[in-house]
This record gives structure tokens, C-alpha cells and sequence, in this order.
């Protein structure tokens, strides 16, 4: 490659290349350095500060403003030297050189989805009631929410279920393991037929290994209940949002009570009956009104009650908007303070080479091992990823009590997908989760730098029984922040400790 010999020459180099658009790709900083994350290969570079500089003008600026504007920093020569490597470096790894993407199609959302709906499904979900015996303040099935059904009184029939579970057995030809999960309002309210679905699935799920979990409060859990189901190896897991006054203050029953010391009580009832706590999880729910002060209330949690374990598995959430909730102007979407607490807390752990509080570990280290085992690319392919969508009706399939399929128990109004009685309906899976998706949404992934790094998906997509753009662009805004300060604390990691991280290469990621 010919040396550059003027900035003259770099202006024309990169007019000719990028083609009056901007290259997509975001700059970021920690507190050592400046980073270059780069959308079409997925690499990270490190920069020095006039490197910073210049792109920073380059992305802001027209490109001769730019790099004038760049060189009253610095003398001509070291200049010179910044120019010729930077375009080495464009070459050589191939980085700024995506502009819009092209399309959607890195996926088997476009290549075998029907084979994988019709011989891989994975996972069913049975609702096998629509009756809860709490009535928490921020739930989906509560009046105020008008995107879900309200808590009903009917019960799945077994007919029903068995079903289903015959669904499962015909569509997973190709796989080695299934999962059941059982699921409510209060699943635990129709615990004879769990058991009788599990004797079912054990006579009709032949030469596979099947997984079952359920969903609960633990309010109603007893000793029998417990037994059972670490005997029969289920992944259970419990809902409880912190200490009593946290919990009680939305986690109440039908008389207005706080739940937490019923669910406590089913709690340990469950860790004293399982050997393998790995199989036990907690699902907390951080609600308003928010701060950090708030989650280290949350956090202490293991140090008021030492019997919970300290390895335990944990998804913590912002509750749903709903005028219900305290200070109901807040929008969670736009919280940071979960995030904050987090970084801070797993950081500080790992300079000190420390293990930190489950917590931060849960929300923090999914996303990390993300980074780290991202694919990077020779150079950029013009196809990319439906952002985080799975491939609908077949990494699950929601079944309602009445026997109609969804694709997932997050997702509020949408459409249905088929039933028991009739199968899936492949074209409605094709037309409206995947073909309409992909076709609404390009418009504005297509410019988005972190189109390879978003998990925006369904769940964030659909609302009034149809996908709302506007709805899913609340979620890719806030996918983007989160991203960035994702991208600065692993960059911070890798700074203190370049090897720390290797251990999220075991990590399998779903």
C-alpha cells in the first residue's frame, strides 16, 4: 500500500470509499481510553486520542472539515503518521466500511424455519390456569393492563394438555431433550395436573430426555410439593422482589396482605429439598420508585436470610408500566439505576479478583459473555441477525388454557400462532413474526450501529394485537444505551485484567 503524502490524499481515499455516507460503527470511552466498536466486522479497537479526535470529526463533520479541523491539533508529521495508519488499519481489518445495511437473512428465521417449528421444538409452556391466589400491583393480568387478559377462572383440561404434549413429542423428532414448564396465574393451584402431565409426557415423549420447571409464588408450596419436585429433577422457579417491605409493597393477595413470609416459607422449603440448587432460581421485580439505594436493599437480601444461596440463579426485571405502580409517571424503560449498580458492584469485585453479589453477576455477565463471544467477521456481510428474535414456535410454544399457541408467555396481545387441536399455523408465523418484522423494521435497523449487538425482539415489538413500530422503538433507544455501557465495562474489565473474562467462553448462550 503507497504511503500517503498529503491529508489531501486521505480525503480522497475516504470519499471514494465511504461514498457520501457515514461508515456505522460507535465511538466510546472508558476511563484509560477510546474504543472503536465497528457494526460490519463486530470488532473492538482501541484508539488514541488524536485517532478519538479524528473520527469524532470524520462521524460530525464533513470530511475535508474534518480532517482540517483535526490537524491544528497535532504537527503535520505525527499527522502524517495517524493518517497512513488509520487507512492500514481500514484495510487490514476491513472496519468502516458498513454504511446501511442491506438486509435481514443471517438467520434460519429465512433458510429452514419450518423444519425447525415442524422436528425441533424445544420447549412447551402449559398455562394451566388462569387463577393466581395473589393480586400483585404491577401484574400483566390485572385489570389495568388492557395488552392482557385479565385473571380468569378457567383450568387447562388434560385433554387439553396431553395435547400439547403430544405436539411436543410429534414436532421434536430431531431433538435429544425437551422441556415442559408449567405456568399460571398459579400453577401450583393445579398441582394434580402437573403430576398427571408429567406421567403423560413419561409415556408419550419416548427415547428423550425431558426437563420440566414451573413458575410460583411459593405461597401455597407445601413439604409434598417440594419433595416432588426435586425428586422429579424440576427447575422451579420462585418469585420474590427483597426484603418484606419491598416484596409486600406490590406482591400482595386478594385481601390486600403482603406475600412475603408465605413465600419465604415455600422458599426454603424448596432449598432444603433439592441437593442441586442450580436448579432453583429466583424472578425478582424491581419496581418504582428507583435508585441505588434501593437494589442495595435488594442486594441484602442474602445477608438477612444466610440460607440462600450465594450461587444462585437469578432474572431480576423492571415491572410493566402501569398507573397501579407508585410514582407511575417514572418510566422504567429509561432507569438506569439496576444497570448503574451493577456495573459498580461487578467491577469493583473484579479488580479486586473477588466473585460479585449475585446480583450483578445476573445482570451483568449473560451480556458480557455476549461481547466476548460475539463472531467477528473478515469483513462486513451485508446480512444481518433479526435482531433478538428467536425462531418463533420453535425454541417454545405458549399454550393457553384453552389450547391455543403463542410464541411466547412475555409477549402481550398478538397474534395467535394455532392450537392443540390444529397445529401450527407456518404461514402465520411467516407473515407476521417474521416477513412483516424484518420488512417494518429494516427502515430503522439498517442505520443503527448496534444492529449486531440488539436483543430487542418480539416481547418488545408487539402491542394492540399487531407489531407498533413506534412500541418497539421505546426498547431499540434503550438497547443501544445499554449496549454502550455495556461495551464500556467490558472494555474496563478487559483493561484491568485482559484474561478475567475467558471463563464466559464456557458460557452457553441461548
Amino acid at each position: 500500500m503507497d504511503r500517503l503524502d498529503s491529508s489531501a490524499e486521505f480525503c480522497s481515499y475516504l470519499k471514494n470509499l465511504w461514498q457520501g455516507s457515514k461508515p456505522l460503527l460507535k465511538l466510546f470511552r472508558t476511563n484509560k481510553c477510546g474504543y472503536l466498536y465497528d457494526t460490519g466486522t463486530n470488532r473492538i479497537l482501541a484508539c488514541s486520542d488524536l485517532e478519538y479526535t479524528l473520527l469524532t470529526n470524520l462521524l460530525t463533520m464533513d470530511i475535508g472539515e474534518a480532517l482540517k479541523r483535526t490537524q491544528s491539533c497535532c504537527r503535520p508529521a505525527e499527522f502524517l503518521k495517524i493518517l497512513n495508519s488509520m487507512r492500514t488499519v481500514i484495510e487490514e481489518k476491513n472496519i468502516l466500511k458498513t454504511k446501511v445495511a442491506t438486509q435481514f437473512g443471517l438467520s434460519a428465521h429465512f433458510e429452514n424455519m419450518e423444519a425447525l417449528i415442524t422436528k425441533s421444538l424445544k420447549m412447551i409452556i402449559l398455562e394451566v390456569t388462569e387463577k393466581c391466589n395473589l393480586r400483585c400491583g404491577y401484574c400483566i393480568y390485572n385489570p389495568h393492563f388492557s395488552q392482557k387478559r385479565n385473571h380468569g377462572d378457567r383450568d387447562m383440561s388434560l385433554e387439553t394438555a396431553f395435547r400439547a404434549i403430544d405436539h411436543l413429542a410429534r414436532n421434536s423428532v430431531r431433538c435429544d431433550q425437551v422441556g415442559i414448564t408449567f405456568y399460571g396465574g398459579e400453577p401450583l393451584l393445579r398441582f394434580s395436573t402437573i403430576k398427571e402431565c408429567v406421567e403423560y409426557a413419561r409415556r408419550t415423549v419416548a427415547n428423550k430426555v425431558i426437563t420440566y420447571s414451573v413458575t410460583t409464588n411459593a405461597t401455597l408450596l407445601t413439604p409434598e410439593m417440594a419433595k416432588y419436585f426435586a425428586n422429579e429433577g424440576f427447575g422451579i422457579n420462585v418469585s420474590i422482589d427483597g426484603p418484606e417491605d419491598i416484596h409486600d409493597q406490590y406482591r400482595k393477595d386478594s385481601n390486600g396482605n403482603g406475600s412475603f413470609l408465605k413465600t419465604l416459607v415455600g422458599l426454603r422449603r424448596v432449598i432444603e429439598a433439592y441437593d442441586d440448587h442450580k436448579k432453583v432460581s429466583l424472578s425478582m421485580v424491581y419496581s418504582p420508585p428507583f435508585s441505588e439505594e434501593k437494589v442495595n436493599r435488594i442486594a441484602q437480601l442474602w445477608d438477612v436470610y444466610p440460607w440462600l444461596p450465594k450461587d444462585i440463579s437469578i432474572s431480576i426485571s423492571y415491572a410493566e408500566r402501569s398507573p397501579v405502580l407508585n410514582n407511575a409517571s417514572t418510566q422504567p424503560r429509561m432507569d438506569y439505576s439496576l444497570l448503574a449498580w451493577a456495573k459498580e458492584n461487578y467491577l469493583g469485585a473484579y479488580k479486586k479478583g473477588e466473585k460479585a453479589h449475585i446480583i450483578a453477576s445476573s445482570l451483568i455477565e449473560r451480556n458480557l459473555a455476549r461481547l466476548h463471544q460475539r463472531p467477528i467477521f473478515t469483513e462486513p456481510l451485508g446480512k444481518y441477525h433479526l435482531n433478538g428474535c428467536c425462531i418463533p414456535a420453535s425454541r417454545r410454544l405458549y399454550v393457553c388454557v384453552d389450547g391455543t399457541f403463542f410464541i411466547c408467555e412475555r409477549i402481550g396481545l398478538s397474534p395467535e400462532v394455532g392450537s392443540v387441536f390444529n397445529g401450527v399455523d407456518l404461514e402465520r408465523v411467516s407473515s407476521t413474526y417474521v416477513d412483516e418484522y424484518a420488512t417494518r423494521s429494516l427502515p430503522t435497523c439498517a442505520g443503527c450501529w448496534a444492529l449486531q449487538l440488539c436483543s430487542t425482539c418480539y416481547a418488545h415489538s408487539f402491542q394492540n394485537g399487531r407489531f407498533d413500530l413506534d412500541y418497539k422503538g421505546m426498547s431499540c433507544w434503550l438497547q443501544c444505551n445499554i449496549n454502550e455501557e455495556l461495551l464500556k465495562l467490558y472494555c474496563s474489565l478487559l483493561e484491568t485484567n485482559e484474561n478475567g473474562l475467558d471463563h464466559l467462553m464456557d458460557w452457553k448462550i441461548v
